[in-house]
């Protein structure tokens, strides 16, 4: 018997091939991909971080050298700063949760 195509492969038989070539579903290359995507991740973190770090060091070296400020005036500042930021951030999501949560089910 002849089939039907003069013998092309089946739409199974085809999807096996590109599996084994390496698709998107080709377990090899999911690990490859997930590999490429920690490392990339972890490249922006340390990049991240590194920049932070450097322009937090000239921040605070334009405000005590430029502008002449007290060390203790800046760590006072610093500090009220953190106390404040955090008291804003849980407040801030008390707020919207409870928003939130008043406005299940309505159409704003």
């Amino acid at each position: 018997k002849k089939s039907f195509g003069g013998g092309l492969p089946t739409a199974s038989q085809h999807r096996t091939t590109m599996n084994a070539v390496g698709s998107p579903t080709s377990p090899r290359l999911q690990s490859t991909l997930a590999t490429r995507q920690i490392i990339g991740l972890s490249l922006a973190g340390i990049a991240s971080s590194l920049l932070t770090t450097t322009f937090g060091i000239f921040h605070v070296q334009t405000f005590l050298s430029a502008y002449r400020l007290p060390l203790t005036s800046y760590a006072t500042g610093n500090a009220i700063y953190a106390l404040f930021n955090t008291a804003n951030d849980v407040g801030g999501a008390w707020a919207v949760d409870s928003f939130a949560s008043n406005t299940v089910g309505t159409v704003l």
